[in-house]
Formats: C-alpha cells, sequence, structure tokens
C-alpha cells in the first residue's frame, strides 16, 4: 500500500479508488420503478459517465501532471451530473416528491465526490 501512495499519490490513490467503485456502482439498483422493480446503471446508460472518470484516470496511471482546469472540470462534471439525475429521478405523487433513487446511484454519486476530492490532491501533490 506504501509502494502505491509513493508512486501514484493518496489523490491518484483516491481516483483509482473512485473510479472502480464507479464501476461497481453500475451493478446496484439506480433506481426503483415499482415496489418490485429495479433498474441498474447500466440501464440507465450510467457507462457514459465513464467519460469525465477517464482523464484523472489516465493521469494517475500514465504519471503525467494533470491540467488543473479539465481534471477539475472532469470531476466537477461527474458530481453535477449525477446529482442532477437523481433528482430528475423524484417523482410527485398524491402532492409529495418521491425519490426513486436506489443505492447504486448514490455509491455512485458519492464516488464521484472521491474523485474530485483525489483531483485536487493530485494536483495539489504537483505544485
Amino acid at each position: 500500500m506504501n509502494e502505491l501512495v509513493q508512486k501514484w499519490g493518496v489523490g491518484g490513490l483516491l481516483i483509482i479508488i473512485a473510479t472502480a467503485l464507479y464501476i461497481v456502482s453500475l451493478l446496484f439498483p439506480w433506481s426503483h420503478v415499482l415496489a418490485f422493480m429495479s433498474m441498474n446503471g447500466f440501464q440507465h446508460d450510467g457507462y457514459i459517465v465513464l467519460i469525465v472518470f477517464a482523464y484523472p484516470l489516465y493521469t494517475v496511471l500514465s504519471g503525467k501532471t494533470m491540467a488543473r482546469f479539465f481534471g477539475l472540470g472532469c470531476s466537477i462534471i461527474a458530481v453535477i451530473f449525477l446529482l442532477y439525475y437523481m433528482f430528475n429521478l423524484s417523482e410527485d405523487y398524491l402532492g409529495t416528491s418521491i425519490s426513486t433513487a436506489g443505492s447504486g446511484l448514490y455509491i455512485a454519486i458519492l464516488s464521484a465526490i472521491i474523485l474530485l476530492i483525489g483531483t485536487i490532491l493530485k494536483i495539489r501533490e504537483v505544485k
């Protein structure tokens, strides 16, 4: 573990963990359609968000320096998009807003936040 931290840094390790966690979140239910039906991240096309995970992951694995605005931009886009998607899954039922988001979507949001923290730490490590 210490070798990985020395090689990639704490930020790089967080970026790799966030990407792996996001891939795992695609297997969990992202929404509950009815009480007995749910849809996972692949059925919601959640794998498309991996595009914004690609640049920070590439810079860590290749050992290149991360462009500050592009790295932060990718991370912020992931967080904002997933939060927007979660709020769009809410429905009105008898005048009350009910969220149909599943555990996989919450794990995906957590992984995007970890990606953002890892990106910030990776940029600070280069200075």
